[in-house]
């Protein structure tokens, strides 16, 4: 079988990818998206976050600004086209600590503010004021507050552009690929049933399965864990940005976390270990989330490249016809929409891609591709 585009890999950024091809004109039938579905990749966890600020700086650099702002509107407009049981927005508070965290993060936004882009708005509250905005909250400090921010069932969210991609002629295939090699300006995969296929254009949209084949690549990897809990009667007036994340749901669930921690151990630890630990850190401000009922709790691992802890869109030096959109961390729902709608055009258009997470940015010695063969 041959195909115009093969996309490895089947999560957020390979499912957008995907849609944002057809967006861009490519015909349906012409993706094939090969995938193996990893219960561990960021892309599985129940609950995430996406807003402008991950880190512990309100100034981030300007890539990262300019890719929210894209995929947040992206993901808005896909919410009013699809069921949207997987999409809620509501304005985040970061309470401010009377510490070195929180004096920074009061300097970075007193510095940087003025120039957000105009989608995003943010205030700097008193005690007082944070008290009286957000009377669920238990907050002692000033507080920053801003928007737009959103909670996503990012499964739900794949599953529902899946369903709509195949209807229009996509093909998805479960399967896993043990063998990849160039030749006569194609690429050949050949699957765990043995299945052959032949590509004009491959993408390796993944995370953690890019270390072994770009093993000269400053890929490291960091392990996380995500609980959703049940919150019974209380109620949530804001999304709550503070030692951990605390965030409803469209369905009325609430999504706390993340932990990150090195991945030696990450599937090691005692379920009621990681439930103290991400309780413990949002309790102080938002008491009613002691003693909720843990509906489920994910473990997973997501990649990052080490040198900038800027993800890696467009071609692979030295690779005619290969292509990469990964190592999104855990910023996945922030860059992966903007950086497939980017690489969507290039594919198609030729369109330049962003300079900032360009593989070409990386020298090409250190793109060494050791395929499984």
């Amino acid at each position: 079988m041959t195909t115009p585009i093969l996309i490895l890999g089947a999560g957020l950024a390979g499912t957008t990818l995907a849609a944002r091809l057809v967006e861009e004109g490519a015909t349906p039938s012409n993706l094939l998206v090969i995938d193996a579905a990893d219960p561990h990749r960021g892309s599985s966890a129940p609950a995430t976050m996406l807003h402008p600020f991950p880190g512990r700086s309100m100034a981030p650099r300007q890539v990262q600004l300019d890719a929210f702002t894209e995929s947040f509107a992206w993901l808005d407009h896909i919410a009013r086209k699809l069921p949207d049981d997987w999409w809620l927005t509501a304005p985040m508070v970061r309470p401010l600590p009377e510490n070195d965290k929180g004096h920074r993060l009061r300097d970075t936004w007193t510095d940087a503010h003025s120039n957000y882009p105009t989608e995003i708005a943010s205030r700097l509250l008193t005690p007082e004021d944070a008290r009286t905005s957000f009377p669920d909250l238990h907050l002692t400090t000033a507080a920053l507050t801003y928007n737009p921010a959103a909670s996503v069932v990012v499964p739900r969210l794949i599953d529902h552009l899946q369903s709509s991609l195949q209807q229009a002629g996509a093909r998805f295939v479960r399967a896993t690929a043990t063998a990849i090699h160039g030749a006569d300006q194609n690429w050949h995969i050949t699957l765990d049933d043995n299945t052959k296929l032949t590509a004009h254009r491959l993408v390796l949209a993944m995370g953690t399965g890019l270390l072994p084949l770009f093993p000269d690549l400053d890929l490291r990897t960091k392990a996380g864990e995500v609980l959703v809990l049940a919150p019974g009667k209380a109620e949530l007036s804001a999304f709550v940005n503070a030692d951990a994340h605390l965030f409803a749901r469209r369905d009325g669930l609430w999504g706390l976390g993340s932990t990150y921690f090195p991945t030696h151990d990450w599937d090691h630890r005692d379920d009621a270990q990681v439930t103290r630990q991400l309780l413990d850190a949002i309790t102080p401000h938002v008491p009613a989330a002691a003693g909720l009922r843990v509906e489920a709790l994910w473990r997973g691992v997501r990649a990052i490249f080490g040198s900038d802890h800027l993800p890696l869109a467009g071609p692979v030096p030295g690779q005619t016809g290969l292509f990469v959109l990964g190592a999104l961390g855990s910023k996945g729902l922030l860059f992966a929409p903007a950086l497939a709608g980017q690489l969507a055009t290039h594919l198609l258009h030729d369109q330049p891609l962003a300079a900032a997470t360009h593989p070409d940015r990386i020298t090409p010695k250190r793109w060494t591709f050791t395929p499984p063969s």
